[in-house]
């Protein structure tokens, strides 16, 4: 069983422009489609209740009331059945084999993730939150994988490895503290002895609908994801290996992209700060 977590917020007719992707899925399995709502105000139970009764394969609404995607994403992933899941966005557009070709990658045993290539919609939108790459790339274990390459609007875990990490964690991700909640699972994962996959076959449209002029506030979230997740992986994780990784990885990218450094500072003792504050 796979189980296909799809989380969403007041944005009703978004939606329902995506989840009518979903009627064209190609796959020779059994599969579910877990919509998550966050705490909507809009008439989102409505769509949700109109595709589950067109739907020929199962679907179910699970409410999370606490916001955030992660604690929206962890209550889909406690809802589901699958042995993976898939996980994709409330305004990405799938493609008819997305299921066949993002689950493939899992008959190798090693292989805890797989992300997927991301491509814009409406080309008059920022060239953002997209990957156009067309070769499959592997991530070895205790290994750094840089922001990006791995993207939540098109991503798979094994059900064992989300166990393994106790799921996503909810100061990340949209509508919580820092972004990058899928950026904070992949290295988990992969600090934990297990390998990760990107396969260009597994392809999503994305609507985001921004423009240029949102760009900079988008990557100074981005910035302070980065910086909380690094003082995560050096205060909480332990994760020295992947951390020396990353500071080299900063180091070779900080020519190019040395706007951002002021805000991932800003994330880096964000972080500590919130972490000294909340109880464990």
């Amino acid at each position: 069983m796979i189980s296909i977590v799809l989380s969403t917020r007041d944005r009703a007719n978004q939606l329902a422009q995506a989840l009518e992707y979903f009627h064209g899925l190609i796959y020779d399995g059994n599969f579910e489609i877990i919509i998550v709502n966050n705490g909507s105000k809009d008439n989102t139970s409505e769509v949700i209740a109109d595709f589950a009764a067109k739907a020929t394969f199962p679907v179910h609404e699970v409410v999370e009331r606490t916001p955030g995607l992660a604690n929206a994403r962890n209550a889909g992933v406690n809802a589901g059945k699958g042995d993976i899941f898939v996980f994709t966005d409330d305004d990405c557009y799938v493609d008819p084999n997305f299921l066949t070709e993002i689950t493939l990658p899992f008959k190798w045993k090693d292989i805890g993730f797989v992300g997927g290539r991301i491509t814009l919609f409406d080309e008059t939108d920022a060239l953002m939150t997209v990957r156009y790459d067309e070769r499959p790339m592997t991530y070895f274990k205790l290994t750094f994988v840089p922001p990006g390459h791995i993207q939540g609007a098109c991503m798979a875990f094994r059900k064992e490895v989300l166990q393994s990490i106790h799921n996503f964690d909810p100061i990340f991700g949209a509508g919580a503290h820092f972004p990058a909640e899928d950026f904070d699972a992949v290295l988990r994962t992969l600090n934990a002895g297990w390998y990760g996959i990107y396969w260009p076959e597994a392809h999503v449209r994305h609507h985001h609908g921004r423009k240029e002029e949102d760009v900079a506030k988008l990557l100074k979230g981005y910035s302070l994801g980065r910086g909380a997740v690094f003082a995560k992986l050096i205060f909480t994780e332990k994760a020295f290996k992947l951390a020396r990784q990353m500071v080299s990885w900063r180091i070779r990218t900080a020519f190019k992209d040395r706007g951002s450094f002021y805000w991932e500072l800003h994330g880096f003792f964000g972080y500590l700060k919130y972490s000294r504050n909340t109880p464990q």
